[in-house]
């Protein structure tokens, strides 16, 4: 064990030190349970990964980089730096998985109970060993401080967040990745609601909901970049899963890899239109935290499951599947072989690494995605069929590197201006993606979730950020520095007093390293 002040090197028995668990979920390599630590007093959260099926599968190195990114965020929650990771307490290993009978498991989550017992020493008896029978391996557990509040996503499930809840949890979630890319370089790479985990600022409260919320309302206090930005809150908002995470300054500029298709929901537009011709930067990570603050205004779901009857057209799939795959291009100053082989981490995607699959059999995933991206987004600049300025408004240029692709040539031909006489098929495609618009549209979008979000997020100064954050021009999209910096958050921004101060100076939190 390796926990933060703690001794080093101890052996760890589960039966004796984590007398209660309970089973919270599991993932294709690990399972995460909510455990009692006897000695510390309080309850954790323990990861534990099947070392040898990780060998297995080939993600021995993610899994590495996942731990190393994990301690070296902690280092900044324990030093005071920054609240707003999960913290790792400690590292240890075993030959054997906890005992469903103790820990609990997908189809008995609760064996010993669903809360720890206040009596400990009625669990302090060996599980059944005959469970612990077999060949022993190497499993990996990681104990870390427990998140009670569930994550954003469930958070927000089924709801609209209260205006004066948004910036101060939004705040939260850039501070997260600003702070980890002041330090380490760090891109996560998988930036969404469900890795932000949520902690009541007093665990201890255990009184009605509302009370808790008003007996742990904490003033909180950031530095950024020389101003101060106050909040009030009743909870931490906290990164989390590092597994595709990086901190290798030298890897920035590289090429895109598969390990970067992480939720291919939420992939970078650039991802779809490059392939492995886009490059690894901090824009992935702002993407991604656009779309996340997208679920945050929207609230009930994430895009695409409010999207989900938004498919793209078949036959607007068909030519998308076949650009990718063969990287084809009418104009003769294309190279279709150099971008056939940047779309083979496409086809890789959609194939499952299996490249024997019939089209029919490919992922339709990523076609999609892009579809609904030009739903929601628009298609820059293009001006409408009827010849008008598309929306009514104005648009930025496409981006160089898009206008290069095939790709966009296979978009535009189809959803650009008229410069031929469109086919039955086409026309098909334009009133699907015309009706879609009209109902999703970011910007006029008729939907009353949709419509609900663009005044909740135009009402708080959100919408011309979220839409900055999600620019298909991944050069001009905002730093995090910027995101902090900008309209959104300044009601937070000292000297304007935005809440009230009438908290005991027990209650406040100040973080001001990076002032």
């Amino acid at each position: 064990d390796a926990e933060e002040g703690g001794r080093v090197g101890r052996k760890m028995d589960l039966d004796a030190d984590m007398p209660w668990g309970r089973f919270l979920s599991c993932g294709a390599y690990k399972q995460v349970f909510r455990v009692f630590h006897a000695e510390a007093k309080r309850e954790e959260a323990v990861s534990v990964m099947d070392v040898d099926s990780i060998k297995e599968i080939g993600s021995a190195v993610v899994v590495a980089q996942e731990l190393l990114v994990s301690l070296l965020v902690s280092t900044l929650v324990h030093r005071g730096d920054c609240p707003n990771f999960v913290s790792t307490l400690g590292l240890f290993s075993a030959a054997y998985p906890p005992s469903p009978s103790m820990w609990g498991s997908e189809t008995d989550r609760c064996p010993r109970g669903a809360d720890p017992p206040k009596n400990m020493a009625s669990l302090h008896r060996r599980p059944n060993r005959r469970q612990q029978k077999g060949k022993p391996g190497c499993y990996q557990y990681i104990r870390m401080e427990l998140c009670g509040e569930g994550d954003m996503e469930e958070y927000t499930m089924d709801k609209v967040l209260p205006e004066e809840s948004i910036r101060p949890l939004a705040f939260q979630m850039v501070y997260s990745l600003y702070v980890a890319q002041v330090e380490f370089h760090m891109r996560h790479y998988d930036v969404k609601l469900l890795n932000f985990l949520l902690k009541s600022i007093n665990d201890k409260a255990e009184d009605s909901e509302e009370e808790t919320q008003a007996s742990s309302l904490a003033n909180i206090s950031y530095g950024v970049a020389g101003a101060v930005y106050r909040m009030q809150s009743h909870l931490w908002v906290k990164l989390a899963d590092f597994g595709t995470a990086d901190v290798n300054a030298d890897s920035l500029g590289s090429l895109v890899g598969l390990d970067h298709f992480t939720t291919l929901e939420n992939s970078p537009i650039e991802y779809l239109f490059l392939g492995s011709g886009a490059q690894q930067d901090y824009s992935a990570d702002t993407w991604q935290l656009g779309l996340s603050m997208l679920h945050m205004f929207t609230g009930h779901k994430p895009y695409e499951e409010l999207m989900e009857e938004v498919v793209c057209p078949a036959a607007l799939r068909r030519r998308l599947m076949k650009t990718w795959e063969a990287g084809y291009s009418r104009r003769k100053s294309v190279d279709s072989h150099i971008w056939r082989q940047r779309f083979e981490v496409i086809r890789d995607v959609m194939s499952d690494g299996d490249a024997s699959r019939e089209e029919s059999e490919l992922d339709p995933t990523l076609a999609d995605t892009l579809y609904r991206f030009l739903v929601l987004l628009g298609v820059p600049s293009l001006k409408a069929r009827d010849g008008d300025v598309e929306d009514g408004g104005s648009h930025p240029a496409p981006p160089a590197y898009v206008s290069e692709s095939p790709v966009w040539e296979t978009v535009t031909a189809v959803l650009g201006p008229r410069q031929r006489r469109f086919t039955h098929e086409e026309k098909d495609i334009q009133r699907t993606f015309d009706l879609d618009r009209s109902r999703w549209s970011l910007d006029h979008g008729d939907r009353p979730i949709m419509e609900g979000a663009r005044l909740r997020m135009d009402k708080l100064g959100g919408l011309s950020l979220v839409k900055s954050m999600l620019c298909f021009e991944s050069d001009t999209r905002p730093t995090l520095l910027e995101v902090l910096g900008s309209s959104f958050f300044v009601s937070l921004r000292e000297p304007q007093q935005h809440e009230s101060q009438t908290n005991s100076p027990t209650n406040s939190h100040k973080f001001l390293k990076y002032l």
